[in-house]
């Protein structure tokens, strides 16, 4: 599928044609670890939106603060932990990475241990994209305002490693600040 440098593009449908203003695309595949399922490629289509102001509904304020062994710290006292999904799944995972290493290489059995390493890894991210969807719709249900520090993550990985990978903050940001966006509240960043 090729988009040429035209602002309105024509994508046709069948029955139908639709045209409208194209400002960005994304193309999202099912890649982790090498795998590709192509029946979980998905196109998404982003138009231009008018950003709505922030509607103050509970009234409420709260810091956060990501740590390693609790994932947030609310500033009314509440502590989230997190589930660590890649720490819980790391034995399965070993696992079905030696069985992986112990196949010969061009065989059908290493394509099928490969896959099943790839579901792991997969069924990992998914919990973990699902916790972090059910706690950002729990904190922008009970705040308008969330304030969070920016932190550099490129520092706590490296002193960190795998935990810092497991615990995933840059996702869980992406994540709620879209939800904030729907819901019209606010986030906002402290520097350090």
């Amino acid at each position: 599928l090729w988009f040429g440098t035209k602002l309105t593009e024509t994508i046709p449908k069948p029955h139908s044609v639709v045209e409208f203003p194209l400002s960005a695309i994304m193309l999202k595949a099912g890649h982790s670890m090498g795998c590709k399922f192509p029946d979980k490629s998905i196109v998404v289509v982003v138009d231009d939106v008018v950003e709505p102001q922030t509607k103050f509904e509970t009234s409420r304020t709260a810091g956060f603060d990501f740590g390693l062994k609790t994932f947030l710290t609310c500033s009314e006292g509440f502590k989230i932990e997190s589930p660590q999904f890649l720490k819980q799944s790391l034995h399965a995972i070993q696992k079905a990475s030696r069985e992986l290493s112990r196949k010969a290489k061009g065989s059908h059995s290493r394509e099928q241990a490969r896959l099943n390493l790839c579901r792991k890894h997969e069924d990992i991210a998914n919990r973990r994209r699902d916790w972090f969807w059910k706690l950002a719709h729990n904190l922008t249900a009970q705040f308008d305002v969330l304030c969070f520090e920016s932190l550099n993550l490129k520092g706590m990985q490296r002193l960190w490693g795998r935990k810092v990978n497991d615990i995933a903050f840059r996702e869980f940001m992406h994540i709620l600040e879209w939800v904030a966006k729907k819901k019209d509240k606010l986030i906002v960043y402290v520097s350090q």
